[in-house]
């Protein structure tokens, strides 16, 4: 849908709290533009509204229409079949109107904002109540074939910053099918350490590897880093860089084995690693290139682990997402680490463990 609009020059609203970009019809509805769902003419827009957006998906992607990116462009025509663009959009407009009339159909879980499980047993069995469509680039992925990072980034992420070879937030978001793109972020790892990690058996159990991008700076951030513009100052300039590591980002592509089901994971799931400051990349990547929020969040301070601030209560990471308002929906929180003001935790939930010392991590959502 990003790359969509880039190139066809619709207009590109992002959604903060559900992540990714707002259908042109649900701008329509939230401005109030739309008409109400007891009147007659209701359904009748919403047909139109359809028809006229799937017309132009379907002549963009014919391969000669106007466009405003020719990169983008092709990387779409590359990827997208057009039946299965109206095939799914016609399902999707009669599964919606289903809904709305009142027929027992389940509306699709990326639109739920509060489960429906009334006993989860655990972390993950909640967070399965916000399920994820597989994103369309990771569903098509082949290695060699063109994807940009700014598809990566299109879905919904889960961030970890101070990362480590810590698996728990990549087990509990796959496990639930709630999100399928994972962003690693610590300094402390170099490459030849993390590959020669990834490569010992069962790193990530019941998955193997399908592909890898390499990133340069520029793909990630085509116009460059941003100055830091917070209030607060860092409490210290120390950091515990690697000594001759090289800054370095790729993405990891993996796919579940063939004798695993739904029950254990997602059929697929990427994960990028970057060598760089948490902070600072929440802040670049986030807050300033793509100006929306992770939608979960790994917490955990280290103390004696190299940091120059606190990502908790109280310090720059903090500062950060307060003035930005770039804030994830959920929070997998240590107990050593002081959560941030305005998340309340889901309470009857029995923590997750992991870490280099098997820390305790439990579940907090924003307060909408």
């Amino acid at each position: 849908m990003e790359n969509f609009m880039r190139a066809s020059g619709w207009p590109m609203l992002n959604c903060c709290v559900m992540g990714g970009y707002m259908h042109p019809i649900m701008v329509i509805m939230d401005s109030d533009l739309y008409p109400q769902l007891a009147d007659d003419k209701y359904f009748d827009v919403l047909h139109v509204a359809s028809d006229y957006l799937l017309a132009d998906f379907l002549n963009f992607f014919s391969g000669h229409a106007v466009n405003l990116n020719p990169k983008a462009y092709r990387q779409l025509c590359d990827f997208v079949i057009p039946q299965d663009v109206e095939t799914e959009m016609r399902a999707q407009v009669a599964l919606y109107e289903s809904w709305l009339k009142g027929d027992k159909v389940d509306f699709p879980d990326i639109y739920v904002m509060e489960s429906r499980n009334q006993h989860p047993s655990n972390i993950s069995s909640y967070l399965s109540e916000f399920e994820e469509y597989e994103p369309y680039w990771l569903r098509r992925f082949k290695e060699g074939k063109p994807v940009s990072f700014s598809e990566i980034m299109s879905g919904r992420t889960a961030y970890y910053p101070g990362s480590g070879y810590d698996g728990t937030l990549i087990k509990v978001g796959n496990m639930s099918h709630a999100v399928h793109s994972y962003l690693y972020v610590d300094y402390g790892i170099g490459k030849k350490d993390l590959i020669s990690h990834l490569a010992t058996p069962n790193c990530i159990r019941g998955y193997h590897s399908i592909g890898r991008i390499e990133w340069s700076e520029k793909d990630i951030m085509p116009n460059g880093q941003y100055p830091l513009n917070v209030s607060k100052k860092p409490r210290s300039s120390y950091r515990l860089f690697k000594p001759g590591e090289k800054p370095y980002c790729f993405t990891e592509i993996y796919e579940r084995d063939d004798k695993y089901n739904d029950d254990w994971g997602a059929m697929r799931f990427a994960v990028t690693f970057l060598f760089a400051d948490g902070i600072a990349t929440y802040y670049q990547l986030f807050c300033k290139e793509y100006k929306r929020s992770p939608w979960i969040v790994l917490l955990q301070d280290h103390g004696l682990g190299g940091n120059y601030d606190k990502f908790g209560k109280g310090g720059l990471l903090d500062a950060i997402i307060k003035e930005n308002g770039i804030l994830p929906l959920f929070v997998l929180c240590a107990e050593n680490t002081s959560i941030w003001e305005g998340y309340e935790r889901i309470s009857g939930l029995p923590p997750v463990y992991g870490g280099m010392h098997n820390e305790r991590r439990s579940l907090w959502k924003r307060n909408l």
